[in-house]
């Protein structure tokens, strides 16, 4: 019974539950496909209890396996925590001096995240320090390739789905009070034609979604204004100057206090990926555990914002 549940097989079944199929956990963990499916045959076999329910569209836990996916996380999570802790120490058992990660967060994360991220690491990875530079996310992006930080919280450059993004975010339309005097909640993206916009310049990563959703549905967009910054783009459609898309979290307040209008955007939504880099050569282990630790703040962060203030 013991060999059943040994660390690989619970890494293993995480990684298919988490994904929702066998076949997306296989890439992601590269593994082959037909070893993953003998693996979690092998793993209700000897436990003797259903796991997984399999289907076309993939597969879900059972009762059985969410109990055995909560386990799972309290082990790999205790046995990456001390095979981590073993590596702040040499070879002769003495401790390692204390370790500096450099970590790169976009400015509309960087306030928010930094302080739960500097507690939790405190609290579980003693032995590390951390370096929190804000960037955006092409030069937090180059600085990860130049190996100038370590991770970067960034918007995925690609329209490819991450193997695991730390959250998701359906962006919104965000128009100047009273320009949209209806009180219909949504809008098609179709209907952005029609709208004089604010957009981050081309090659940003959200003036890129955009465009590639527009180009997609063959639709041309009225950029009238240009503006690379946030706060700028916010306080240009405060003052009239035109519509934009933004992501909920960063418009909560204003639109909590009255100064702007919020759309959902429908056929299609817009929805962005955010992610974390790794320079090559980074320790993967570690990689991880603060990938974890972020994806648990930052899902909480945009969920609480999100539902405290209806965006979504």
């Amino acid at each position: 019974m013991i060999g059943a549940v040994d660390l690989r097989r619970l890494l293993y079944f995480r990684a298919v539950a988490e994904h929702g199929s066998v076949s997306a956990a296989a890439r992601a963990i590269r593994v082959a496909q037909p070893a993953l499916s003998h693996h979690m045959a092998e793993l209700e076999r000897l436990l003797d209890v259903r796991l997984l329910l399999r289907s076309r569209r993939g597969v879900r836990v059972t009762e059985a396996g969410a109990a055995l996916l909560r386990h799972a996380g309290l082990m790999l999570d205790q046995a990456s925590q001390a095979e981590l802790e073993m590596r702040s120490f040499h070879p002769d058992g003495t401790r390692r001096a204390n370790r500096t990660i450099r970590i790169a967060f976009i400015p509309s994360l960087a306030s928010s995240l930094t302080l739960p991220l500097v507690m939790a690491v405190r609290d579980s990875l003693p032995d590390v320090s951390l370096h929190i530079i804000e960037a955006g996310t092409r030069e937090s992006h180059a600085m990860v390739l130049s190996g100038a930080v370590d991770l970067a919280v960034n918007l995925s450059t690609d329209r490819q789905v991450a193997s695991a993004p730390l959250a998701w975010e359906d962006m919104v339309f965000v128009a100047p009070l009273g320009r949209r005097p209806d009180a219909n909640p949504v809008i098609r993206f179709a209907e952005l034609a029609r709208e004089p916009l604010v957009l981050p310049s081309i090659g940003r990563p959200v003036r890129d979604l955009v465009d590639h959703v527009a180009s997609d549905l063959d639709i041309a967009l009225n950029v009238v204004l240009e503006i690379d910054g946030l706060s700028p783009i916010v306080r240009a459609v405060m003052e009239g100057l035109g519509s934009s898309v933004i992501a909920p979290f960063n418009i909560a307040d204003e639109y909590a206090a009255g100064l702007v209008d919020v759309r959902r955007i429908i056929e299609p939504p817009i929805t962005r990926q955010i992610v974390l880099e790794r320079r090559g050569g980074f320790d993967m282990l570690l990689a991880e555990r603060l990938h974890g630790i972020l994806r648990g703040h930052l899902q909480e962060l945009l969920s609480r914002k999100a539902q405290y203030h209806t965006l979504i």
